[in-house]
């Protein structure tokens, strides 16, 4: 039954039989109040429809000049329930358990956000390390401070099956990969949004090997829960593409390298580029790259602050951990102006990867103004409409 309606909904969108809005409403309401999670019993006619509905419409979260946030309870029925068909796809099937069988699954939302990938982008096997050690200190309290985040300066392409091997000692120790940054879960808060609620997933590191997959792509991170002590940990990576990224982290596979970064950035292959220290680490569209000419100046302001804020507060200079700064496509937390989160997100919709933004596109919460010591000594004015501060 539930796999007929979708092929009456392939049907429809395909012109072959067209039917009526209550006809379609009321086979999407049936659907989503009946379907109990039984991939294995639609999943050839829910390929077929989806297939089908991207072939003829654009991403469900596409960008749109009059539409800042999309209200699912707004959508037509075919849009509403492919929406609910690949939520569901996420959730449970871009998971361990069944990681190999969701290669090439790719959501056309992907390209909306995090954006897109260029097709030429190699893809590399490298040896990499992360920081497998962390302590909060008992003195103070800082937010979502259970676990600390460590960059590897990898990209996962969406929908496509890395593998990671790992040293022995990492295995069962509560880590756990991360494909993708923007870890908010929109819905939690939200009901309308600028992209699709949830897009970053994680695998448990409980064997020597882990595949991990995610069908929007993103970076990849390892996150190492309080109170592990394991120093640096050694992992190998097959089938991720080289982000940009300039480290001065003492890790194999991180590079201060100027000449290194400012190529890759010039490539425009990957939609995102971080900078990092111990102190600071801020991850930036690509369409930034022109602002990130000089990444040991933003390093050097930004470690400068937080010793300073660090002396205020009474806090050891040593942190516990590097603070993170991004964007998301929206406030990750409804009626805040930039929720308190780690890392923090500010809100910007990508440009095309092409594009590059110059100082006159720049938003408050980016890091690049911030390198001027001086800026804050400059009037400015903020326009409320789009956070953007103007230097005036």
């Amino acid at each position: 039954m539930l796999s007929e309606i979708l092929s009456r909904f392939k049907d429809h969108v395909t012109g072959t039989t067209l039917l009526s809005e209550q006809v379609l409403k009321y086979d999407a309401q049936f659907f989503m109040s009946n379907f109990n999670s039984d991939w294995d019993g639609i999943s050839a006619a829910a390929t077929d429809f989806t297939d089908a509905y991207f072939d003829k419409y654009p991403a469900i979260f596409h960008r749109d000049v009059f539409v800042e946030r999309y209200d699912p309870n707004d959508f037509p029925p075919e849009k509403m329930i492919t929406f609910y068909l690949q939520k569901w796809m996420f959730d449970n099937l871009f998971v361990a358990q069944s990681i190999d069988s969701v290669a090439g699954m790719k959501f056309k939302d992907a390209d909306v956000f995090l954006g897109v990938l260029a097709d030429n982008a190699p893809r590399i096997t490298k040896v990499i390390e992360f920081e497998g050690s962390y302590a909060t200190n008992p003195g103070y309290f800082l937010n979502d401070q259970k676990t600390v985040l460590r960059p590897s300066g990898l990209y996962i392409a969406p929908s496509e099956l890395v593998t990671l091997d790992f040293d022995e000692k990492a295995i069962g120790k509560g880590i756990i990969a991360r494909v993708g940054l923007h870890r908010a879960d929109l819905e939690t808060t939200w009901t309308t949004f600028a992209r699709f609620p949830r897009i970053s997933n994680t695998f448990s590191i409980n064997q020597k090997q882990v595949k991990v997959a995610n069908p929007f792509g993103g970076g990849l991170y390892f996150e190492v829960p309080d109170g592990t002590s394991l120093g640096k940990v050694r992992v190998t990576v097959t089938g991720a593409v080289k982000m940009p990224m300039y480290s001065t982290l003492d890790l194999q596979g991180h590079s201060a390298d100027l000449d290194e970064f400012t190529a890759d950035l010039a490539l425009y292959q990957v939609p995102w580029f971080e900078i990092t220290s111990k102190k600071f680490t801020t991850t930036q569209p690509i369409n930034a790259r022109n602002q990130a000419t000089n990444p040991q100046g933003v390093l050097n302001v930004f470690d400068e602050m937080f010793d300073a804020i660090s002396l205020m507060t009474g806090r050891p200079l040593e942190r516990i951990r590097s603070e993170w700064l991004t964007t998301d496509a929206q406030v990750t937390v409804m009626n805040t102006a930039m929720a308190a989160s780690y890392p923090i997100f500010g809100n910007k919709a990508l440009s095309p990867p092409q594009e590059t933004w110059d100082n006159n596109n720049l938003s408050w919460f980016e890091p690049w103004p911030h390198a001027d010591k001086d800026v804050f000594l400059q009037p400015t004015s903020v326009t409320k409409e789009n956070n953007n501060a103007t230097l005036v």
